[in-house]
C-alpha cells in the first residue's frame, strides 16, 4: 500500500479541522460513534489540543497552532469516546 492510501473500516468517518484564520481544512479519519452521547473527540480546555479515537488500539493527538499531529496505540481494544481530565 502506498502511504499516500488509507485504509478505513465499517464504523470510519471524516472528522474536518478547519482553522478560520488561516482558511485550511485538515482532514482526519476517526471512528463514528456507537452509541449516543459517545464523543469521539475532545478539546482540551485551553484548546490547544485535540485528542480524536481512531482505529482499534489508536488515539489521535493534534495541536493545530504547533501543527502537530501524534498517534498513541494502546491496548485497550476500540474506544466509543475520549475525554481529557484534569489531575
Amino acid at each position: 500500500m502506498d502511504r499516500r492510501e488509507s485504509m478505513s473500516s465499517d464504523d470510519s468517518g471524516m472528522l474536518l479541522l478547519h482553522d478560520i484564520a488561516a482558511n485550511r481544512t485538515s482532514p482526519f479519519m476517526t471512528r463514528l460513534p456507537f452509541f449516543l452521547p459517545s464523543v469521539v473527540f475532545d478539546w482540551t480546555d485551553d484548546s490547544q489540543w485535540l485528542a480524536m479515537a481512531m482505529e482499534d488500539n489508536l488515539l489521535g493527538l493534534v495541536a493545530p497552532d504547533e501543527e502537530s499531529v501524534q498517534l498513541l496505540s494502546h491496548g485497550y481494544g476500540a474506544c466509543t469516546s475520549v475525554a481529557w481530565l484534569k489531575r
